[in-house]
């Protein structure tokens, strides 16, 4: 699979999809800043307040996109920045990805994440992932939740796993979903 071929922009009833460009820089930035609170338990994002750091992950994003899908999410009435959202750590040999996700505080409550997401799924099973999985600090109990509304279920927890920006261990939960589990059209 050649992820550099993935559609640029994916578009749903009420979300723009679309692949990182530097002018995100701004948006993206005062996202994870009105979203401090709820980025308590997601590493390395805090930095990414600043314009500056926010413009180099995307540009960052762009020079890897043969290996990460990267696209930004915005509601396409009023153009208003959603969040971002990627498929990374991909493995041809057990096809399947990583999906992260980061959402405007300011946007949540009103499904345009969860439709941004589905289709980034609909993405990953077209790109050939026969498993999608998620792993979320288990402090972050509203990441788990929504990767649950997802229909990705709860595989384990792998203990002391990764460290905070405290330095101490703490837990990843490990959930997933596979494309036999999406159910088919009528």
């Amino acid at each position: 699979m050649n992820l550099a071929d993935a559609p640029a922009q994916l578009i749903t009833p009420r979300v723009r999809l679309e692949a990182s460009r530097p002018e995100y820089a701004e948006q993206f930035a005062a996202a994870m800043q009105a979203s401090t609170a709820d980025l308590t338990f997601v590493s390395g994002w805090r930095e990414a307040v600043a314009v500056n750091v926010a413009r180099a992950s995307l540009v960052r994003s762009m020079e890897l996109a043969d290996q990460d899908v990267v696209r930004h999410a915005f509601e396409r009435s009023t153009g208003r920045y959603i969040g971002r959202l990627d498929l990374h750590s991909w493995h041809d040999s057990a096809p399947r990805c990583e999906l992260g996700y980061l959402a405007d505080s300011r946007m949540t409550g009103q499904g345009l994440m969860h439709e941004a997401a589905t289709a980034m799924l609909d993405l990953a099973w077209s790109l050939g992932a026969h498993r999608v999985q998620a792993l979320c600090d288990s402090r972050n109990t509203r990441a788990i939740r929504f990767a649950e509304r997802l229909g990705f279920g709860r595989e384990g927890v792998l203990r002391s796993y990764e460290r905070d920006e405290e330095g101490q261990l703490y837990d990843e939960v490990v959930l997933a979903i596979l494309r036999s589990d999406i159910p088919m059209g009528p």
